[in-house]
């Protein structure tokens, strides 16, 4: 008897982007080049940091809803120190890492302590924070920051942007903590299965205390790259972002009742729905249909693995000789 291994979910939607890529340079031969695909990836950088946290999020079996709420909050207070108190690049990345950490604290403290829904629990703060935020900052935009920052944003390394090198080392550190870590192995765990991930000694608290927490983290980094792209904060931006996260990571693999995804799985399902948004464009379809059409190509592929999986479940489960 032997175990039989399948291409996952995110492989599959792989396969998928690079036809969809080759089928829209058919139509429109700039969309493949190489320069073009970096510029993509490198403006849409914060989509691909904050679903390395909201990955950690969903594995454990929570939800994040106020991580687009942290970006948006973040950035504003960073870009007010950064016009009012001149502080340099790498304190606003400091600053915006600390306050990231922070506010997921809170959201881990508040879904481990009063053992309510992270559903409910994020909904709430998603509000407190713009909120408070808009309360102390007393605007809703803040333009024409410092040249430092998005100086900084048109750096390169080897070439290559540092928004991505950003994506890259974000990314393998995501990865260690999850394959090599006790912590990694505990959001698993519990994630999977949270009664017997207990009895194995995992403590759940400080496990979802500290996935939040990154999660925040990476909300952090998110802010500090918008703000090295556009050099602008708005409050009100990233409003919905959390339910486009969650599609692209569902895309991905990653279960959304937890216990399963990877890194590789939330780099396939991000790069997918940036590919499909921009080939969208590349082929003059309008701006207000992306959201339908990306909605009805999110129903048809989770739709149809739902019912591949229960119907050769059992067929795939093992193999025997």
């Amino acid at each position: 008897m032997k175990k039989k291994h399948r291409l996952g979910r995110e492989y599959y939607l792989a396969i998928i982007s690079v036809v969809f890529v080759l089928l829209i340079s058919s139509i429109n031969p700039n969309f493949i080049k190489i320069s073009e695909l970096i510029d993509l990836f490198k403006s849409n950088a914060v989509y691909f940091i904050g679903a390395f946290g909201v990955l950690l999020v969903m594995i454990l079996g929570g939800i994040d809803l106020s991580i687009g709420s942290m970006i948006a909050s973040i950035a504003i207070i960073v870009a007010q120190c950064l016009k009012m108190f001149n502080i340099n690049v790498w304190q606003a990345f400091v600053l915006a890492c600390i306050l990231g950490v922070i506010f997921g604290w809170i959201n881990g403290i508040l879904v481990s302590k009063l053992n309510v829904s992270s559903v409910i629990i994020t909904i709430a703060t998603m509000s407190i924070y713009r909120g408070m935020v808009k309360y102390f900052i007393q605007t809703r935009y803040i333009l024409q920051l410092p040249e430092g920052i998005t100086r900084f944003g048109r750096l390169t390394v080897a070439g290559i942007p540092i928004q991505i090198i950003f994506i890259i080392v974000i990314g393998c550190v995501t990865y260690f903590i999850l394959k090599y870590t006790t912590m990694g192995r505990g959001i698993y765990a519990i994630g999977g299965n949270e009664k017997q991930a207990i009895r194995r000694g995992y403590d759940k608290h400080k496990i979802t205390i500290f996935t939040y927490a990154y999660c925040g983290l990476m909300a952090g980094i998110s802010a500090f790259i918008h703000l090295t792209l556009i050099g602008e904060a708005y409050i009100e931006g990233y409003a919905g972002y959390e339910i486009t996260f969650i599609i692209m990571l569902v895309l991905g693999g990653v279960s959304i009742v937890g216990g399963y995804g990877s890194v590789k799985g939330a780099i396939f399902g991000v790069a997918f729905i940036i590919l499909l948004k921009n080939g969208f464009t590349y082929i003059h379809i309008s701006v207000f249909l992306h959201k339908i059409l990306i909605a009805i190509v999110f129903t048809i592929l989770v739709s149809y693995n739902v019912i591949y999986n229960k119907k050769n479940e059992k067929k795939y489960s093992v193999e025997y000789d």
